[in-house]
């Protein structure tokens, strides 16, 4: 992915109709605007085929809702049968199904750029592993604090994020995904130095600066894996600078 980090390629869809999929799910299926949009898309599928091929082709849908056609129900011994759907509320599915379909098309864009590598576990949950997009977080108990550098870094292309936590960073980290975290020495729940050494050991690619009021931690805290040592108060254009600095080196 990081041979993508610099494509601006935008691939334009539009929706066709709504579709019932092997009898789990209704979803909006999409083709190319153009003929350059489709050399686009399938170019970038031929490309991922070679790092992870798939067994079935290129369908470009956004699920809509899941269902059962068929459902486990007792009977009158107290046994599991399997039922179906009675056919009253597969008219009516099918009536909202062809009701949005007379709809006009819907239009999106899909960007290189949010691209992202993600782990499934189940159609509820994935977790976002890498991406292309950059982001900051900003981890510091004190919300003057995380104000201050979140307004320094407002011009920047990447989105800020806050935790004012330990606890509040680990449930963020795989919602924001950022390219660099600025994490505080002292937070009021969690050891700053563990999560440190937890955050180089499972997010190698997550540049952390950390941020203390004393130099006395700053070489134990480049050996646990931050790549840079500010001390407080903060000297703003140096912050500006670091933070800059990583976010152009992926």
């Amino acid at each position: 992915m990081n041979s993508l980090i610099d494509d601006k390629t935008i691939i334009h869809l539009k929706s066709t109709r709504i579709i019932n999929m092997v009898n789990t799910s209704l979803v909006l299926c999409f083709e190319p605007e153009s003929e350059e949009d489709c050399h686009k898309l399938m170019s970038y599928y031929e490309m991922f085929q070679k790092v992870v091929p798939l067994s079935y082709s290129l369908t470009p849908h956004i699920t809509l809702a899941y269902f059962n056609a068929a459902f486990d129900s007792i009977d009158e011994n107290g046994y599991f049968r399997n039922s179906y759907i009675s056919s009253k509320y597969t008219k009516r599915l099918k009536d909202v199904v062809d009701h949005l379909n007379e709809m006009n098309p819907m239009h999106i864009e899909l960007s290189v750029f949010d691209l992202a590598y993600q782990h499934f576990s189940s159609m509820n949950h994935f977790t976002t592993r890498y991406q292309l997009k950059e982001s900051v977080l900003i981890v510091d108990d004190a919300a003057f604090m995380r104000k201050k550098i979140a307004n320094l870094l407002k011009d920047m292309s990447a989105p800020v994020y806050e935790a004012d936590s330990g606890s509040e960073m680990i449930q963020m980290l795989d919602e924001v995904n950022p390219s660099v975290i600025l994490l505080d020495s002292h937070l009021p729940d969690l050891d700053s130095m563990t999560l440190l050494e937890e955050l180089h050991k499972e997010y190698p690619y997550i540049k952390v600066i950390y941020m203390e009021e004393s130099s006395f931690c700053h070489d134990k805290a480049i050996h646990l894996g931050a790549v840079k040592c500010l001390s407080k108060p903060i000297d703003n254009l140096e912050l500006i600078h670091e933070v800059q600095k990583l976010l152009s080196v992926r």
